[in-house]
């Protein structure tokens, strides 16, 4: 598993206070919005889909972002959390911690090979996943060490395809397009289904309520 870090040596990019300020405002109110309880939030698939849904196509989003972060922020979401946190012992924050970190450094690797691709003029860009993933493992200069030229060539065509899906995302938004990624999108209906699962018991309830107060 990847170690949470820039994914290019020499790259690290500071997380700026405006950057932390936004993505906890979107990450809670999207945690909020799905109603996670105080023991949803200590599932990795939950936290990952608020990462999704959090996601801005910025040069980078992932980079600037790390688990600490994450964390921090869900301790303040959930107070039940925080005492998870201070139980060091706890063997489910160990593994949601992990989860994130990987999470987190496999999109800040496939972020640094979108940045890497978008600077080639556009005939000579690759166009599907496996061509772009046969580009990033003949760049060696682009992967920084070893250990993320294992990782691509052991993730194989995946890598291609996200480096090119965020490079799409990217320059759509720049453009003043609409933009989405496959993640954002699921994330966006699992909230809308939220949304709408909560409103439905509201109609329900306001019937019983007034019913009560006759």
């Amino acid at each position: 598993m990847f170690k949470n870090k820039s994914p290019i040596d020499g790259e690290a990019i500071s997380t700026s206070s405006l950057f932390r300020d936004t993505f906890v405002s979107s990450f809670v109110a999207f945690m909020s919005d799905c109603g996670f309880t105080a023991e949803a939030t200590m599932a990795p698939s939950n936290v990952i889909l608020a990462l999704q849904a959090t996601y801005r196509p910025e040069r980078d989003f992932w980079r600037q972002l790390d688990a600490l972060t994450v964390l921090d922020t869900l301790s303040n979401y959930a107070s039940r959390f925080q005492q998870a946190i201070e139980a060091e012992q706890h063997s489910s924050l160990r593994t949601l911690a992990d989860e994130l970190a990987g999470f987190i450094a496999m999109n800040a690797f496939d972020e640094a090979n979108a940045e890497r691709l978008s600077a080639l003029p556009p005939d000579a860009r690759p166009h599907d996943a496996e061509s772009a993933y046969e580009w990033i493992c003949a760049h060696p200069d682009i992967l920084g060490n070893e250990e993320h030229l294992r990782y691509a060539q052991r993730d194989g065509s995946r890598c291609g395809e996200a480096a090119l899906a965020l490079l799409e995302a990217v320059e759509a938004a720049a453009a003043g397009l609409s933009w989405a990624t496959l993640g954002s999108e699921v994330a966006e209906m699992v909230r809308a289904a939220a949304i709408r699962h909560r409103q439905a018991n509201e109609r329900v309830s306001k019937p019983e309520r007034d019913t009560a107060c006759v």
